[in-house]
């Protein structure tokens, strides 16, 4: 069976360090990758929504990118135009203060005199390395969910998690149908990769139809998760919720790295109450909301750390 062009950050974001050059996902033409410049920060904001992980990773190579064009300069001048440059990379991000902690390495990096550019790579290539471990086991944990007869409704393109579930199903299992709401230009992703593997996928641009597309199960990305299970989404996320909810369709959040109050308190979207969400699946398993608490003192799990029926 055919399987995603997509299986790592990577193959939605790469910088070139020889041509000093970020190439990012290409939404409407997925899986095709696409030259990004500093000031052309459309393409960055559309990945941001549809994996807000990448939109971190993605502003850690565009710093790398400015830093290194800019490293001819004068040092309050690369310092002053770094600060800048990441105060305006993370206004696109659905986390505030996502860059604060890379914003003071770079900048005690110019004030050490050390290469900016190597910290930023550094930087987001350690990040892209810690969230493939936690988007591959996440997707693996929640590939347990599928069926091949389900029609799963999906929000946008779903982020790395829900690329990794496709890609942990059995070999010889078909895909389930996957209905495909949310933000435009996710959505399109998201049909653009399923249509390139050969497997089935239908958009759904209003939510009100999602009861005649018989849809099974829903599976919706977290921004960030809390400890009590609370949650917050994708902006228009939660009316799917609602609307899924309201059909007695189960639904599910990915949220790989687990509960972190830190990014639940600065995360912009739509809030989730623990009661619309069947279960919360992260890198060590898969928590009702009411047990998240317990994912900081569980080892990575095996996939029945729950009952789901």
């Amino acid at each position: 069976m055919a399987r995603l062009a997509i299986a790592r950050y990577a193959d939605i974001l790469r910088y070139d360090a020889d041509l000093n050059q970020l190439f990012a996902l290409d939404l409407a033409s997925a899986p095709a990758l696409r030259p990004l410049d500093l000031g052309e920060l459309g393409g960055l904001r559309a990945l941001a929504r549809a994996d807000a992980l990448a939109g971190q990773i993605g502003a850690g190579y565009a710093l790398a990118q400015a830093a290194h064009a800019w490293a001819g300069r004068p040092t309050d001048a690369r310092r002053g135009q770094l600060i800048q440059a990441a105060q305006a990379l993370g206004e696109l991000l659905p986390l505030a203060g996502a860059l604060d902690a890379l914003r003071e390495k770079l900048d005690a990096a110019l004030l050490a005199g050390q290469d900016a550019a190597a910290v930023a790579l550094d930087w987001a290539d350690a990040l892209a390395r810690r969230a493939d471990r936690a988007a591959r086991r996440c997707g693996g944990h929640a590939a347990s969910l599928v069926l091949p007869d389900d029609r799963v409704l999906c929000w946008g393109l779903g982020g790395m998690p829900l690329l990794a579930l496709l890609a942990a199903l059995p070999a010889a299992q078909p895909w389930p149908l996957l209905l495909v709401a949310g933000e435009q230009a996710g959505a399109a992703g998201l049909l653009a990769l399923a249509s390139q593997a050969g497997q089935p996928a239908q958009p759904l641009p209003d939510i009100a139809a999602l009861a005649a597309a018989g849809a099974t199960l829903a599976i919706f990305p977290a921004i960030a998760v809390a400890e009590d299970g609370a949650a917050v989404c994708p902006a228009g996320a939660g009316a799917a919720i609602a609307q899924a909810r309201s059909l007695a369709i189960p639904c599910y959040l990915l949220a790989p790295s687990g509960p972190d109050a830190a990014a639940f308190a600065s995360a912009s979207g739509d809030p989730i109450s623990p009661a619309q969400i069947g279960a919360i699946v992260t890198d060590r398993g898969m928590y009702r909301p009411a047990m998240l608490s317990r994912y900081h003192g569980d080892a990575e799990a095996p996939l029945d750390v729950i009952p789901l029926s």
